[in-house]
């Protein structure tokens, strides 16, 4: 009970939250499309809360896990995102799964070279950057993400349908 509690007061504070959404947003809009109407953009805004709530409950179920387990213990957070990519997929999209096998790769990697980007600045900057900034730092880094799902989203994914298999592998 005492790492439920852990989770919330330390890991569940306002940058992890924004990362969340953004997160939760890029995958929402890699694997699926909106169009401007009120049911298509009220189901995209849905299909990000439920992902949010995937993310957050696997995030959770890791942090708990890390506390038994210290296989898990610093490479939870990225277990639980490539988890909740790989779940939201699996819900959400409607394209070819060799497409989805690109995608998730490279979504997954975007958010591991941001995380080790995020992780490195907070080391060279612990001691003299007040919180306010460090948490503006981890947002703007994890910005990045949300960027980067909009430049993907807007190449056309029927180009990735053509590689091979082995190609995927």
């Amino acid at each position: 009970m005492q790492s439920i509690t852990d989770f919330f007061t330390i890991v569940y504070q306002a940058p992890f939250i924004a990362q969340l959404f953004i997160m939760s947003f890029s995958i929402v809009f890699v694997f699926t499309t909106v169009e401007r109407n009120f049911k298509s953009i009220r189901n995209f805004i849905l299909k990000i809360l439920a992902c949010f709530a995937i993310h957050s409950a696997y995030s959770l179920l890791l942090f708990v896990l890390s506390n038994y387990c210290n296989l898990f213990f610093y490479y939870n957070y990225f277990i639980a995102y490539f988890l909740s990519i790989l779940t939201c997929c699996l819900i959400f999209s409607k394209i070819d799964k060799r497409s989805d096998a690109i995608l998730i790769a490279t979504l997954f990697g975007m958010e591991v070279t941001v995380s080790q980007l995020e992780h490195s600045l907070m080391l060279l900057s612990l001691h003299d950057v007040n919180h306010y900034l460090q948490y503006f730092i981890s947002i703007v880094l994890f910005s990045l993400i949300g960027v980067f799902a909009i430049i993907v989203h807007n190449h056309s994914i029927s180009k990735l349908s053509h590689i091979s298999g082995n190609s995927v592998f």
